[in-house]
């Protein structure tokens, strides 16, 4: 059995709605299998849903992920799935994303015979999305950073593991998922060095936190003990330490609190990374040495979270007085 795809235009005078008839007929391997188990765990459950979105899309929400014939997406087909994201008022980063997800499957698919290269290239050659927007998050301030640590003690194991949680979160730039994920090994308390073993995209990175961060780390590591295990537990009332590993929800629920109790205004995890990558900008570190510690593939990437150029134009802006009779 083979799958029919056309593409018929929207009387309407809309996008063209691509029109799927039958189910994905080859079972041999599927495609999107394929693609999803490439993933590091953080990215399956995302790029999957934004199959969802382009199959519904594409199928005129008659089909789901999973039934779609993918190796039967061509090129004119892509372009109007893109050209329906823009029509639908997906936000840019979603439509690349759902766009990226596409081209990952049709890449497995030509892996496994079943598209042409051909046909593949000229698929992939849909281009994405672009849109000059604002800087997504907030600056955490150095008043705002000091603020948060000396609202920590040293006494209790709560304060030791949040005081060093957000040491290796504002010194090293780590994602939520990379900081829950590691273990104590993870850690030398010697260099500082902190190893993410399960980056973003599944790879590998050392950064390390200064002398000042680690001893924050290492007072709770003191507290925490020694034996293998996740570096960041979780920790009941009453002080009673956890063999569980912290989740990154935990850490989000952690810095809100943190920052509430200290009547700050409230900010993200992944603000602490943009203000980590700024802050180095800042003190003079070369935008490929930034993009090796974050773990970005592009120094594209990277330059987008400085906000230095933000800044300069408010300070520039300030520059110009008030009109006033008399000047």
């Amino acid at each position: 059995m083979t799958t029919a795809l056309g593409a018929t235009k929207d009387p309407s005078g809309g996008a063209t709605v691509l029109r799927l008839v039958g189910p994905s007929a080859d079972r041999r391997l599927d495609a999107r299998e394929v693609y999803l188990g490439r993933l590091s765990p953080g990215s399956v459950s995302t790029q999957a849903h934004a199959l969802e979105v382009a199959a519904r899309l594409v199928s005129d929400g008659r089909l789901g992920a999973a039934q779609f014939a993918w190796p039967t997406l061509r090129y004119e087909h892509v372009r109007a799935l893109r050209a329906a994201l823009v029509a639908e008022g997906y936000a840019p980063a979603t439509t690349n994303r759902v766009l990226a997800a596409v081209r990952g499957v049709l890449r497995e698919a030509l892996r496994l015979d079943q598209m042409g290269a051909l046909d593949y290239e000229r698929a992939r050659s849909v281009e994405s999305v672009r849109a000059v927007r604002r800087l997504a998050g907030r600056q955490v301030t150095g008043h705002e950073l000091a603020t948060l640590f000396s609202s920590m003690g040293q006494e209790t194991a709560l304060d030791l593991r949040d005081r060093a949680l957000l040491a290796v979160m504002v010194a090293a730039g780590l994602r939520r998922a990379e900081v829950v994920a590691l273990d104590l090994g993870d850690f030398d308390r010697t260099t500082g060095e902190v190893t993410v073993r399960h980056g973003k995209g599944d790879k590998a990175r050392a950064t390390y936190v200064g002398l000042e961060f680690a001893r924050c780390v290492t007072g709770w590591v003191d507290r925490r003990g020694y034996h293998p295990g996740p570096l960041f537990c979780g920790i009941r009332r009453g002080d009673h330490l956890q063999d569980t590993r912290l989740t990154a929800s935990g850490v989000y629920r952690i810095l809100q609190r943190r920052a509430s109790a200290c009547g700050l205004e409230t900010f993200s995890p992944h603000d602490l990374r943009r203000s980590w990558i700024s802050m180095l900008l800042d003190a003079g570190a070369d935008l490929v040495t930034v993009q090796a510690m974050a773990g970005h593939t592009s120094p594209t990437t990277t330059a987008r979270y400085d906000r230095r150029g933000e800044r300069a134009a408010r300070a520039a802006a300030d520059l110009l007085e008030f009109p006033t009779k008399g000047k």
